[in-house]
């Protein structure tokens, strides 16, 4: 083969390279959000909705869990005090042990009985939210 040729499809290949190395970038950059990041998203909202906030709520940390490993993650992620606020068991029993959902650790100032009716408190409350769904099936105050 000619060197020239030769040389003129290796650019040509490098060329093809350099292209699909973009546009698996360019997928990345603009792809749709992550199973934690909707999460997230949705017990913000929903915290938001059903909670009078002072300050806040903040995302803080997402875990996605099956329910069989929330116990676990609970005593990883928040305070023993908030952690207790969370009946696993009753969980594991109404949705089954495998079931995937998101363990949302939100953070601001709340009060803890709305409206305005009791205390108060600046920390962390859990939001348990289903992935197939994006529900959520739990919110501690």
């Amino acid at each position: 083969m000619n060197p020239d040729r030769l040389r003129l499809l290796a650019l040509a290949l490098l060329g093809v390279i350099v292209l699909a190395a973009a546009a698996v970038w360019v997928e990345n950059v603009t792809a749709a959000p992550s199973a934690a990041q909707r999460a997230g998203a949705t017990a913000r909202s929903y915290a938001a909705r059903t909670t009078l906030w002072n300050s806040g709520p903040t995302v803080r940390r997402v875990r996605i869990v099956p329910l069989s490993s929330l116990q676990a993650a609970l005593r990883a992620s928040v305070s023993p005090r908030v952690a207790a606020d969370v009946n696993v068991s009753d969980l594991e029993h109404r949705y089954g042990s495998r079931r995937q959902v998101a363990l949302v650790v939100l953070h601001g100032v709340f009060n803890t009985l709305p409206p305005d009716e009791g205390v108060t408190v600046a920390g962390d409350m859990v939001a348990i939210v289903d992935i197939p769904t994006q529900r959520v099936l739990l919110l501690t105050v």
